[in-house]
């Protein structure tokens, strides 16, 4: 699953498309906006912080303040859920590193199914 769950973000983060006759090669560090970042963890903390390293605008939510405290220190700014991250204009991608299929349906759906 984690490869699966690796291959996909990467993908996503390094999309090729075409325009024209030629074919481009874009990254997240092409972006435009904000990404936004739930799950902020063990996993997820180090992976926003190297965004905000390259310069990105960042948004985190998680369910541990300590977490997204840490973040916000170093430039991210926090959102009280993954509602307001949505509905926050500018933002042109969302990134989850969460731990269990409850955690994203809670997130992504807003009804945990545990």
């Amino acid at each position: 699953m984690f490869r699966r769950a690796a291959s996909v973000l990467g993908a996503a983060l390094r999309a090729t498309y075409t325009t024209g006759s030629q074919c481009k090669r874009s990254s997240v560090l092409d972006m435009q906006g904000t990404i936004g970042f739930i799950g902020v963890g063990n996993m997820g903390a180090p992976m926003a912080a190297n965004l905000l390293k390259a310069g990105l605008p960042v948004l985190v939510f998680d369910r541990n303040p300590a977490a997204v405290d840490k973040l916000v220190k170093l430039g991210a700014q926090a959102v009280g859920s993954p509602q307001e991250m949505g509905e926050t204009p500018g933002v042109t991608a969302v990134l989850s590193m969460l731990p269990s299929t409850e955690h994203v349906a809670d997130a992504y759906e807003g009804v945990s199914t545990a």
